[in-house]
């Protein structure tokens, strides 16, 4: 049997900027639709870790426990839910992907039963494209 030759190597650096540039116009035709977007968004961490993150255009959202990164994009103010039942160490990213926290602010509850910081209170995110992150550590959730 006759050697086939070398595999085909990817052709140069514009392959990659028309696989990015097709990524940039998907992300920008998902997040122009109304309500909450739950597309196969995945990133991949140099670690290989999949992050799941779920587009949230609506004034309130209750937190799935799939859901790593929930990037707010909503002119008004908004309330996440935190979800029930969560393992210990799950991690939640809640980021303001508007612009707009500021005015606009985006408050996360705990759910009924699961304390978030001592209280039953949430917290409230009003910088401008800031972020806030939630860990479960067994008996509630510890965020910042």
């Amino acid at each position: 049997m006759k050697n086939p030759g070398p595999l085909p190597q990817p052709r140069d650096h514009y392959d990659r900027r028309w696989a990015f540039g097709l990524t940039e116009t998907l992300d920008r035709f998902f997040r122009s639709l109304p309500g909450v977007l739950e597309a196969q968004s995945l990133l991949v961490s140099l670690a290989g870790r999949r992050v799941k993150v779920t587009l949230v255009t609506t004034a309130t959202y209750t937190i799935k426990l799939t859901d790593d990164v929930v990037d707010t994009n909503f002119a008004g103010a908004v309330t996440h839910t935190l979800p029930l039942d969560p393992g210990l160490g799950q991690r939640i990213w809640v980021q303001d992907s508007s612009g707009a926290a500021a005015s606009n602010n985006i408050t996360v509850d705990p759910p009924g039963g699961i304390n978030l910081n001592g209280g039953s209170g949430g917290l409230v995110l009003s910088t401008n494209y800031g972020r806030l992150l939630f860990i479960y550590n067994g008996t509630q959730y510890i965020g910042a």
